[in-house]
């Protein structure tokens, strides 16, 4: 059983509760580590759109009307930056929904929609697993 009253923070994993308001945390946290590695500002940019899109919808959809935990960590190597997001609520592959028609005129598209759809186009590879009963969200940027 797991008490959600902490936060954990191990090298480049942050484990918290998975709640909207916690995404200042999470940010604070990411941009500590981007500073530590001097990544250029349109990078760590394109990771913090992404990083919101996806912890926000994990905050506010994985787990229903239960509390539950997010877990994301972040890699380097030579030419990558690599995040990692992993929660144990409904099992939900992000990359089987079907693109929005962003040919469509404004009045004419579905809300919503459209956040996964923008993470695709940033990331330079973005795959999914449901693995131990978790969603894993794996997101690859180019470093610049």
């Amino acid at each position: 059983m797991r008490i959600l009253i902490y936060t954990l923070i191990m090298l480049n994993t942050l484990e918290l509760k998975a709640l909207v308001e916690n995404f200042s945390q999470l940010s604070d946290w990411w941009h500590n580590i981007a500073a530590s590695w001097n990544l250029s500002n349109i990078l760590i940019n394109k990771i913090d759109v992404c990083l919101e899109e996806i912890y926000v919808n994990i905050a506010s959809y994985a787990y229903g009307d239960k509390k539950g935990i997010v877990e994301v960590s972040v890699d380097k190597n030579d030419s990558e930056v690599i995040l990692k997001f992993a929660d144990e609520g409904i099992s939900y592959n992000p990359l089987q929904k079907e693109d929005p028609d962003i040919t469509l005129p404004l009045e004419e598209r579905p809300i919503g929609g459209l956040g996964i759809f923008m993470v695709k186009e940033i990331c330079k590879d973005i795959e999914y697993k449901r693995e131990d009963d978790k969603n894993i969200l794996i997101l690859k940027f180019d470093i610049d």
